[in-house]
């Protein structure tokens, strides 16, 4: 008998083990079997497995039977990025933000079983390979106040890459249109960057992805000529050079084929942004000063 209740205690035991899931990360594309030359899109996603997030990090393996392409975030579960997706040798890094936590609370109400993006990749088969593309570095953090690390489990993506397939892969991405439009917002926190002003921006490019951002400062009239602006390859937030908010900044979003979209933030000092209409007054009043000097002297 007494073994028999040791029994049951270690399969329920047992059993409640199985049932702690970790969140999880997988992969997804319509193929596996790629000609040479072939370009494929892979999905990198997650699933949360009922548990509220609000970090993820990780860094997506690729072997070197590929080159990658291209990352596009358009449409990520993540939407403030710590380190957007950065290509490096043979892998890509990301880490983001998700505000509030997410994974909670689902449609089914359970938060299991529903896979969403982080991000998608790119990729050129460049030589024959029979392979997986994998995760590593990853890292989780609950939204519960303290950061607490969650495990994270990865499925592997397997693929087979061969000359004798002349199907499967997906055309190369032509885009041609710039990212979308965006606003840059200018503000300051007695709790950050010791209280300086910064500017904040993000935007999103739907066929490529976004490459890079890039940053000009400068004061006087709006210029329509970028080509002469100072410009500087930055991320968000930026923190401002001219703390006195006299000078037009200029924000550049360029995606991966090099479409490149521009948005323009006016002086906050409003002396300076419109100073134009009080050197216009200025003048207005002065002539009219000399003229009625002029015309009482007269008579």
């Amino acid at each position: 008998m007494k073994q028999f209740l040791i029994s049951i205690c270690l399969l329920f035991f047992a059993f409640g083990i199985s049932m702690v899931s970790a969140v999880e990360l997988s992969f997804d594309s319509p193929v596996y079997k790629i000609g040479l030359g072939k370009f494929i899109a892979i999905d990198v996603l997650v699933d949360f497995q009922g548990e509220a997030i609000n970090t993820l990090e990780g860094r997506i393996h690729v072997p070197e039977s590929f080159d990658i392409v291209n990352t596009n975030t358009a449409g990520s579960v993540i939407n403030l990025w710590i380190q957007e997706p950065k290509i490096e040798v043979n892998s890509v890094y990301f880490s983001g933000i998700i505000p509030g936590g997410f994974g909670s609370q689902l449609s089914d109400g359970t938060g299991i079983g529903n896979e969403l993006e982080i991000l998608t990749i790119t990729l050129e088969a460049k030589r024959e390979d029979a392979n997986s593309i994998t995760a590593g570095d990853t890292k989780a953090l609950l939204n519960d106040g303290f950061g607490t690390e969650t495990d994270i489990a990865t499925k592997p993506w397997f693929y087979e890459i061969s000359e004798s397939y002349t199907g499967g892969g997906v055309e190369a991405v032509i885009d041609s249109e710039p990212p979308g439009n965006f606003k840059p917002e200018v503000t300051r926190s007695e709790t950050v960057f010791s209280g300086q002003y910064f500017v904040v921006f993000s935007t999103q490019d739907k066929e490529s992805g976004m490459k890079r951002y890039e940053v000009a400062e400068q004061r006087g009239r709006k210029t329509e000529n970028y080509s002469v602006l100072d410009w500087k390859i930055t991320k968000s937030p930026y923190i401002l050079e001219d703390q006195t908010l006299r000078s037009y900044i200029y924000v550049k979003a360029i995606d991966n084929t090099g479409n490149e979209i521009i948005a323009v933030v006016p002086p906050h000092n409003l002396l300076v942004r419109y100073w134009y209409v009080l050197i216009l007054f200025i003048i207005i009043v002065g002539i009219s000063f000399a003229y009625t000097k002029t015309k009482r002297k007269n008579s």
